[in-house]
């Protein structure tokens, strides 16, 4: 075990079935102490990260606040130069359970182009820490090199991966098709702002945001398979990325999760796989919320893996919605998972912020300035779910859960928002800003009071100083600015 190296390179001979494990420090390094990975060409050797192959002999940049793992099948031998906090080299058992899960996903795929019918949908839940996020990667990274361009949903608003590919805004939900392993970031991601760092400080406003993406995914899954009229996957190259719907979607759920919770997310995504990851309990839990007693258990073979198919949903009218029975499967933690407490999750949001404005060296999604405007220029409105019937208008023990989630204009005070995130939703129409993804963030700087009118207006007045994409100007504003439901949870001291 090696802490703080410094820039001399180091070699290491891994034997089969280990990993080297690295992490980098959270600050930005100078240029000769930057770290990087080399897989030494020479012997048989192969060595990947979270399922992505190496290239021999090309150096792979490790970037500030990495924490990553090579991993090798067979023995290598790789090369490490540059300032890293930690590194060290440790066996990995659990990586034979996830290589059997990908080869058994990926027969489930080629079965769904036979038959026309969409791919697996994958929801990978599990106790804190257990390395859920490295669990998505490596099963998109697995399906990729097979051909499969899944897409990916995070499911948790906390914003707390450091994993940059599937890195997604803290107080959002998102989703995208993971179509190439040179992403450096999420690429086209359609973001839904749930304002929020919990989701249950608003259920309805959640459920409502991954019907959304749902019903998204299945549009573009349809569209898909009408312009795809071959329906057999074939290795021309213009063929790569087309075979959407039989990819499926893996999905990470939101932390700590309920056995209600993935029994909604379950229905909402028509998911056919549950990863209970080191959390035994919740397995069993499952288990039990999603077997049918009425029959037997059988045993089915897929891709050389034996799964119980005798599951059905939570209950009977969730059954109706599904087509295909729901597999739990438990899997062990991946052994180089480490903690992610408050200050982890402090420090990857205010890496994420910078990185969007452009602050931290790197290239940003727009051009960035500054504006001042009256805040009376712009409506500043709020998401809120409302049950459509109270409790007492149903039957008894049975809960409320007909919500209509409606944007309201917000009435707080206008100081409260002072370096908090707002979103800029893709609509002029008040009525339809729940269903619209987010365009564009910005930053609130500042409020100040308006000078008083001379002519005796003593109407309130604010002034406001925003950093917002260029193609925002004082004279040309958004129609709306959406409010968090969690100020605290959007906001950022730059």
């Amino acid at each position: 075990m090696t802490t703080n190296m410094l820039a001399p390179v180091r070699t290491y001979a891994l034997r089969s079935f280990r990993e080297l494990r690295i992490v980098a420090n959270d600050e930005q390094m100078p240029n000769d102490q930057i770290p990087f990975i080399k897989l030494m060409k020479g012997d048989k050797g192969s060595a990947e990260i979270f399922g992505r192959e190496l290239s021999p002999e090309i150096e792979l940049k490790i970037t500030h606040g990495a924490r990553l793992a090579l991993y090798t099948w067979r023995g290598c031998t790789v090369q490490v130069r540059g300032t890293v906090n930690q590194e060290y080299e440790a066996p990995d058992n659990a990586m034979k359970e996830y290589i059997n899960v990908a080869y058994a996903l990926d027969a489930q795929r080629e079965l769904s182009v036979i038959s026309g019918d969409y791919g697996p949908r994958v929801l990978v839940t599990g106790s804190p820490s257990s390395g859920k996020s490295s669990a998505c990667l490596m099963l998109l990274n697995y399906a990729l090199r097979n051909g499969w361009t899944p897409f990916f949903v995070e499911a948790d608003p906390r914003g707390s991966t450091d994993k940059d590919v599937l890195h997604s805004y803290p107080g959002v939900i998102s989703s995208f098709v993971y179509q190439s392993v040179d992403y450096t970031s999420a690429v086209n991601q359609l973001n839904y702002f749930f304002g929020h760092a919990e989701i249950e400080e608003d259920l309805g406003l959640y459920y409502h945001i991954n019907k959304c993406i749902a019903s998204a995914i299945d549009s573009v899954t349809d569209k898909n398979f009408k312009v795809q009229p071959q329906g057999k996957r074939t290795d021309e190259s213009q063929d790569f990325g087309k075979f959407i719907k039989s990819s499926g979607i893996i999905i990470n759920a939101p932390y700590q999760a309920s056995q209600k919770i993935i029994c909604k997310l379950v229905k909402l995504y028509r998911i056919t796989t549950v990863l209970v990851i080191d959390n035994p309990s919740l397995n069993h839990v499952l288990n039990e919320s999603f077997s049918d007693k009425s029959n037997q258990p059988t045993a089915q073979i897929v891709g050389g893996m034996a799964f119980t198919t005798d599951n059905s949903n939570c209950d009977q009218t969730e059954q109706t919605s599904n087509t295909k029975k729901t597999v739990i499967l438990g899997l062990s933690k991946l052994e180089g998972a480490l903690s992610v407490d408050n200050q982890r999750i402090k420090y990857i949001k205010d890496a994420t912020w910078k990185r969007y404005f452009g602050l931290d060296k790197s290239s940003a999604t727009f051009g960035f300035h500054v504006i001042r405007f009256k805040l009376s220029q712009v409506k500043f409105i709020t998401f809120e779910s409302n049950s459509l019937l109270g409790s007492e208008a149903l039957p008894t023990d049975q809960e409320s859960s007909c919500e209509m989630v409606t944007a309201n204009i917000w009435a707080g005070m206008a100081k409260t928002l002072v370096n908090t995130i707002l979103a800029v939703v893709s609509t002029s129409e008040l009525e339809l800003a729940p269903f619209a993804n987010v365009e564009c963030f910005v930053h609130l700087k500042s409020v100040e009071d308006m000078p008083v009118d001379p002519n005796g207006n003593d109407k309130a007045e604010f002034i406001g100083e925003i950093l917002c994409p260029s193609k925002y100007t004082s004279s040309n504003l958004p129609p709306f600015l959406v409010v968090p439901g969690t100020l605290r949870a959007m906001k950022w001291l730059q």
